[in-house]
């Protein structure tokens, strides 16, 4: 439910976060102890970002694709992987491939 309402607040693809989720995480199984972060969002080496629930991270990382990549044109999973997770460009994109493959496998 929390998935699909932020998705409706901010207009983006239902399946966009969870497909997220399952790459970065598969789903929130494989997260920083205590950071609630499944997107793996604002994790760069030392640099956490925590969040205090679950809610709040789905509700923060869906205004910030909002705001930080479809606003900017960065609309599928290939445009959004350039900005959210570069490293992946040299490694054949296989951070959009995953997220698409998630995407498709919630339709």
């Amino acid at each position: 439910d929390v998935f699909v309402g932020v998705a409706d607040k901010y207009r983006l693809d239902y399946k966009l976060l969870p497909a997220i989720a399952m790459q970065e995480s598969k789903g929130g199984q494989r997260i920083i102890k205590g950071s609630y972060n499944p997107f793996g969002y604002g994790i760069y080496g030392d640099l956490v970002i925590r969040f205090s629930s679950w809610e709040e991270a789905i509700e923060k990382v869906g205004k910030a694709l909002r705001e930080d990549y479809l606003n900017l044109g960065l609309k599928t999973p290939v445009e959004i992987m350039a900005k959210y997770t570069p490293p992946s460009l040299a490694k054949g994109g296989a951070w959009a491939k995953g997220v698409s493959a998630f995407m498709s496998s919630l339709e």
